[in-house]
This record gives C-alpha cells, structure tokens and sequence, in this order.
C-alpha cells in the first residue's frame, strides 16, 4: 500500500471522527454536555437557540415548561386580539362605506 493512500485514509478517518464529535456536541446540551437520554430528569423540555443552533435543557437555561406554555399561550392571545382588531376595522371601514354612498 502506497503512503499517499495511507495518508489518504488516516485522513478520512480523522475526518469522519470529527465530523461524528461535531454531530455528537450539537445534540448535546450546550451547558451540561449531556446527550437526550442521559438525564431523564432533565430531558422534559429542550430548547433549540435561534442564533448558535445549539440545543439546551430547559433546566439547564432556568426555564420551565409551565414558563414556555405560558408564553406559548401569550403570544396566541396577541395574534387573537391583532386579527379580531383587524376584522373590526374592515367591518367598520365596509359599514361606514356603505352607508356613505347610499
């Protein structure tokens, strides 16, 4: 076997455990570095960060899941209200048109 092509695999291989530590670390919890299924006690609620695209136990970042439902629900509430507000004014903005030109 020539040297380039041991080279060549030592190479792959280097490559492909590092490419599988990268995997590893970005399932892993970026503050405790455990994997889903090391902690049962914490893995009720993960949490996936927009900007770093790293996952964390809610635990691990202070939050709950009554915390996240809870939040869940405010924002469904907001969009509610925006739409509701938005329907009323076309309803009203119809009405007062139609009245004026009649």
């Amino acid at each position: 076997m020539a040297a380039s092509s041991i080279f060549k695999t030592k190479r792959q291989e280097a490559k492909a455990a590092a490419d599988a530590a990268a995997a590893a670390a970005a399932d892993a919890c970026a503050v405790c570095e455990k994997l889903y299924g090391d902690d049962p006690e914490k893995d009720d609620l993960w949490i996936a960060c927009d900007r770093c695209n790293r996952w964390y136990h809610g635990a691990c970042v202070d939050l709950t899941q009554v915390i996240v439902i809870t939040t869940i629900i405010i924002i469904i509430v907001t969009i509610i209200i925006i739409i509701t507000t938005i329907i009323t004014i076309k309803i009203k903005l119809t009405t007062t048109t139609s009245l004026s030109s009649s």
